[in-house]
């Protein structure tokens, strides 16, 4: 590289950033923290939302319908009914718990979900239970057990436990030992949960007469509307008819909204960062008008000397891209092990989803990140593009340049935030909201020069040589 071209890439890329050394910094922490949010979410969200509808398939199995009870659940009179109707060919009962484990183990794995299954119908709707009882008379003895049931490799995994062990659980003030029969195999369910006949966990829970859902497969050719119709004619109030999986998608549009919010929030520090990335290029190049115009009448031309200004805001991308991409990873992984897919919020209890990164992932939020710090260095490698070079040379044009007050424009962005705010969400996710929310941040930003302003003439003089320079410095 020539000493000529040194030169121009410290004026136009290196030097604002090495003379401005916190600014920089600034700038840099704030796109990487935006990075950082935006990326952990997004893989969070990912691998909840996988994860939720794997839990789904194997809790509903090859079902066609099921009827969901809240609270206690409802009475068991109706799967006799059910049996009746000529379009189901198939019902199976379940009964679910959530119990408190009582060992010492963390607040994380404090509740145990219990499931208790018919194990001649469940077998013919859920493959995993098939394949558990197809290992022998004793498994299915072992599931039929009054004190026996049957750990999901995950709830083992994070338990210690294993065949032969006792686990102790509690609901209310009633307190109940099982011995672990088995383990149910990983491809079956990746939720943490407990597996017994359904008499048991009746009997045990007290629960008897009680069912929780009862998944239905219907018979080929069976109108599904039309059965469907006749299942709700016949539920209780309590209860209510639904496609399999449809509690746990209803699950995942809360979930989505929650980390919809959190998203929201990194898109906010994203967009701090490409604003320090504005002001922190608009001083520099301000600063350097006369630097640069030099440069210019010594051969570097208009298109040049932009692309040099907007290198210096990739260059500033990048360092931010990278450690915030890291950062995000670290942070999902974290989130997942701690907080679950639903970041806390309580919708996936027991559940600890795979956090996989596929590399367009990576490349895909480092290049919103230098897209940030870009587009803040669009406006000031224009205005320095535009600038006569006789004009920028002229001692006194860098500090007599007007500031521009947009106050027309603040007051109508204001307006819009304003009238965004009664527009119900969208899809189950406060779009609106949002985009008040920008609006308002983008407004309050086009406030502030003549907020300053008006506030530096107004501020007392005083008779004080520094105070005298420095306030005319800022004006």
């Amino acid at each position: 590289m020539s000493l000529f071209s040194r030169i121009v890439l410290d004026a136009a890329v290196i030097g604002p950033a090495r003379r401005a050394p916190g600014r920089t910094l600034l700038s840099v922490l704030a796109i990487c923290l935006g990075v950082a949010l935006g990326f952990a979410i997004h893989l969070i969200n990912r691998a909840a939302a996988d994860e939720v509808s794997v839990a789904a398939r194997s809790l509903f199995g090859l079902a066609d319908l099921a009827v969901e009870g809240s609270g206690e659940g409802f009475d068991e009179g109706v799967y006799a009914q059910l049996v009746g109707l000529p379009g189901v060919a198939l019902a199976s009962p379940e009964v679910e718990v959530l119990a408190r484990i009582d060992t010492g183990a963390d607040a994380g794995l404090a509740m145990l979900k219990l499931l208790g299954v018919d194990v001649f119908r469940a077998r013919q709707l859920q493959p995993a239970l098939a394949n558990v009882m197809q290992s022998g008379a004793g498994a299915t003895l072992g599931l039929l057990g009054e004190r026996t049931l049957y750990l999901s490799a995950a709830a083992a995994r994070e338990l210690g436990l294993g065949p032969g062990d006792e686990l102790a659980v509690q609901t209310g003030l009633r307190k109940v030992r099982f011995e672990i029969a088995g383990i149910l195999p990983e491809a079956g369910t990746q939720e943490r949960l407990a597996m017994l006949d359904i008499g048991t966990a009746q009997w045990r829970f007290e629960r008897l007469g009680k069912l929780s859902r009862i998944n239905l497969r219907l018979r080929p050719g069976a109108d599904l509307a039309r059965t469907r119709a006749q299942i709700a004619a016949l539920l209780p109030a309590n209860a209510r008819v639904v496609t399999p999986g449809a509690s746990t998608d209803e699950a995942v549009r809360l979930s989505r909204a929650y980390r919809g919010n959190l998203t929201a929030l990194a898109l906010v520090a994203l967009f701090t960062g490409g604003f320090l990335v504005y002001s922190t290029q608009s001083i520099a190049v301000l600063r350097r008008f006369r630097e640069l115009a030099i440069l210019h009448a010594l051969g570097v031309t208009r298109r040049e000397q932009a692309i040099l200004i907007l290198l210096g805001g990739v260059t500033l991308g990048i360092l931010g891209a990278i450690p915030g991409v890291l950062l995000g990873h670290a942070v999902a992984g974290w989130g997942l092990d701690s907080l679950g897919g639903d970041l806390g919020a309580g919708y996936f209890r027991g559940m600890t989803p795979e956090l996989r990164v596929h590399p367009l992932e990576w490349l895909a939020f480092g290049a919103l990140a230098t897209a940030a710090a870009v587009a803040g260095t669009l406006k000031p490698a224009l205005d320095a593009a535009r600038t006569p070079t006789a004009t920028a040379l002229r001692a006194g044009d860098v500090g007599g340049r007007a500031v521009r007050t947009h106050r027309g424009l603040t007051l109508a962005m204001l307006l819009v935030s304003l009238a965004l705010l009664p527009v119900p969400p969208i899809g189950g996710l406060p779009l609106a909201g949002y985009a008040a929310i920008a609006t308002l941040t983008m407004a309050t930003v086009m406030a502030m020069p003549w907020l300053t302003a008006t506030l530096l003439r107004r501020l007392p003089t005083l008779r004080s040589a520094p105070y005298e320079v420095a306030l005319a410095h800022l004006r």
